[in-house]
């Protein structure tokens, strides 16, 4: 194969006569690859934090609290318009590269330069260093940013699957290996690092694509413009998502923000990261459907379908058996880990559905609405945060978990679904099925644990994630023809 091989996507066939169906079997594929990589993460967890402590995560917390914020500008929303486009230009594809990879290595050196600032806030001059360690990461993520949105638009989404689990594979091992021989935070360091880096060599190893240099940079001020407004909402999102990480750390010290991250991490950031995946094939699918609004909510709610009947029912599981969970996986020295996990995971349970709110906003070009939006989310999460922040960890917790029931999700339904061809009606509705799913889980797994006290935590839990299995299983036979139609997608 030619290096120049990467033509191949700008000749395919784009009609979107079965792209409803290309969406489904992409998010079987990324579900499978998630499952994969979820267990992975918890393995690597059960490992890490035996030889590190609650300050070694906080002290690395604290430090991507501002490098991800400066990685939300290193693609700008450059990826969308090659996604979402019907016909593909080589020369656009191009000049949004040198653009994405210009304000990459921007960003790389302002992010650099403030290090400083960063380590007088907290008094630690151990972030300047853990800081300048992570610039390579907005650099490696800038440079392959269009070939990754290639391989997106193309539904190459076993391939992509296969390049995370590759990547996360090698980040794992690299930080478990660090972890147990120099028991400290640069083990941390090194697997976010290698993540990142693992993957960018892979992507362009697969897309074999070279940019040619930029022209008529001009016919690409309108993709530039629809980033930015993208990428704005992305920076009020972030400020909404990360200003708990930041407030603990900064009034509450590392101990508390390590104990809250773990918390986060070990519930909610897997659901998130089945959602990230996901959104990139379901962006790609939902954008070519606009004209079709009925295969359009068809493909919208499949996908939803899909991500609830995995993401639901493992919060209410993990929120039911919080000791045992966080017992097996971090250990007895992470005690004050339970009770946060158990109002996050409570929170966890309508993640996915209000994550998903962003695939309607962006597929229908309805950016302005999704900015208001935006300043409404960061409003509620800020004011929820500051509440909270008096109580330490566990206050912000519970007081995001109130507020998001009562503000977000009601609020989040109603200004997604006035337009468009999923309604209101239809986002509450799609909450019933896995609710009835994740309840029928936690009363089963519920009684069984009064039987089952007297054994060993390991069996305990390993027992009740059977029981869990079965009830899913029942689930599946239920909605047989649902998950037969899955099946007959993959096999295409």
């Amino acid at each position: 194969m030619s290096l120049m091989s990467g033509e191949r996507y700008f000749t395919q066939d784009t009609k979107a006569q079965d792209i409803s169906q290309r969406s489904a079997r992409g998010g079987i594929f990324t579900a499978a690859a998630q499952i994969f990589n979820t267990v992975l993460m918890l393995m690597s967890t059960v490992v890490m934090a035996r030889w590190l402590t609650p300050e070694d995560y906080g002290i690395v917390v604290f430090a991507t609290v501002f490098t991800g914020f400066a990685q939300l500008f290193t693609n700008a929303g450059f990826e969308l318009p090659t996604i979402q486009s019907k016909v593909l230009h080589p020369q656009k594809v191009s000049n949004l590269f040198w653009l994405s990879f210009g304000v990459g290595l921007l960003v790389a050196g302002v992010t650099a330069a403030f290090s400083p600032l960063v380590a007088k806030l907290l008094d630690d001059q151990r972030q300047i260093a853990i800081i300048f360690s992570l610039v390579p990461i907005f650099i490696f993520a800038a440079a392959t940013s269009q070939h990754r949105a290639l391989m997106i638009r193309a539904f190459h989404n076993l391939q992509l699957s296969i390049i995370d689990v590759i990547a996360n594979l090698t980040g794992a091992c690299l930080g478990m290996l660090l972890a147990i021989v120099y028991q400290s935070y640069w083990a941390l360091i090194a697997m976010l690092v290698s993540v990142v880096v693992t993957r960018a060599v892979l992507i362009f190893s697969y897309v074999r694509w070279l940019p040619s240099m930029p022209k008529k940079v001009s016919e690409s001020a309108q993709e530039a413009a629809f980033g930015a407004n993208v990428t704005f909402y992305n920076v009020i999102n972030y400020v909404s998502r990360s200003a708990d990480n930041f407030l603990i750390g900064w009034q509450w010290g590392y101990d508390e923000l390590g104990a809250y991250d773990r918390a986060y991490k070990i519930l909610l950031a897997p659901i998130r990261q089945l959602n990230g995946p996901l959104t990139n094939i379901t962006l790609a699918a939902l954008s070519r459907l606009l004209d079709k609004p009925d295969e359009y909510r068809r493909a919208y709610l499949t996908v939803l379908k899909l991500l609830l009947a995995l993401s639901m029912p493992l919060s209410a599981f993990a929120v039911m058996h919080k000791e045992l969970v966080i017992g097996l996986l971090l250990g007895p020295q992470w005690e004050m880990v339970i009770p946060i996990f158990g109002w996050l995971g409570l929170a966890g349970l309508g993640q996915s559905v209000y994550s998903s709110l962003g695939w309607l906003y962006i597929s229908q070009a309805r950016s302005k609405q999704y900015i208001k939006w935006g300043f409404i989310n960061v409003a509620a999460h800020l004011g929820a945060f500051a509440i909270g922040i008096q109580w330490g960890a566990l206050g912000i917790a519970i007081s995001y978990c109130i507020v998001f029931y009562t503000v977000l999700i009601p609020a989040g339904f109603y200004m997604a679904g006035r337009e468009g061809p999923v309604s209101t009606k239809d986002l509450f509705s799609s909450l019933i099925e896995p609710a009835l799913l994740s309840a029928a889980i936690v009363v089963t797994t519920g009684i069984a644990a009064l039987f089952l006290i007297t054994l060993a935590p390991l069996l305990q839990l390993t027992l009740l994630g059977l029981i869990s299995c079965a009830v899913f299983a029942g689930y599946v036979l239920v909605n047989l023809t649902f998950f037969k139609k899955l099946k007959t997608i993959v096999q295409r």
